[in-house]
């Protein structure tokens, strides 16, 4: 397909689907805001938020695929994401290219994404940094800060919850070290 082909469906998908999932987003965040409704369901619709949160941001990857014309590296989309998501706190950056882990690609950019919007929102830190570097058929990551520590895996918190889920679900682990210095939280599938 032509590059101004490449371009018209990267506009009709951005016009299109990607402007009715935020909507959606949005239309289920005012559900989940209602103080009276009951905290089960409150819980469901968090877990389907975090799902539309999902299929925007791949939306937005292929769309910009499209616009750019070839496969983008995962540690350049990380590097790119990381700047988005903490501007210029994000102090540290050392992401290196990756192979032959295409199975894993996305699933690691979303974990790398969701620890990064931790890191951002939830630690009070001033500095932000992410790793990614590869070891034979290893990949690891690490996103680490200098906040107020205190992070943990609770049923009450959806983004660590997820993350914890989607690691495993890729057969890999997770390790939290979280404490008065900040956090740590390296993956490895």
């Amino acid at each position: 397909m032509s590059t101004s082909g490449n371009i018209k469906i990267a506009q009709d998908l951005h016009d299109g689907i990607a402007q009715d999932l935020v909507a959606l987003g949005y239309q289920l965040d005012l559900l989940i805001s209602k103080d009276d409704s009951d905290p089960q369901i409150r819980i469901g619709l968090r877990t389907v938020r975090f799902g539309i949160d999902d299929l925007i941001a791949k939306v937005r990857r292929e769309i910009f695929a499209l616009r750019q014309g070839s496969h983008t590296s995962l540690a350049k989309r990380i590097a790119r994401s990381g700047v988005e998501i903490c501007g210029d706190r994000l102090n540290f950056c050392d992401l290196q290219d990756v192979y032959g882990a295409l199975d894993l690609e996305e699933e690691l950019f979303m974990i790398a994404c969701e620890l990064l919007r931790n890191a951002f929102k939830h630690s009070g830190a001033s500095a932000i940094g992410i790793t990614l570097s590869q070891n034979q058929n290893r990949l690891y990551l690490e996103v680490f800060d200098n906040g107020m520590g205190g992070a943990h895996v609770s049923d009450e918190r959806f983004g660590l919850k997820g993350i914890t889920e989607k690691v495993a679900a890729a057969k890999g682990v997770l390790r939290l070290i979280s404490n008065e210095k900040g956090t740590r939280a390296q993956v490895t599938l």
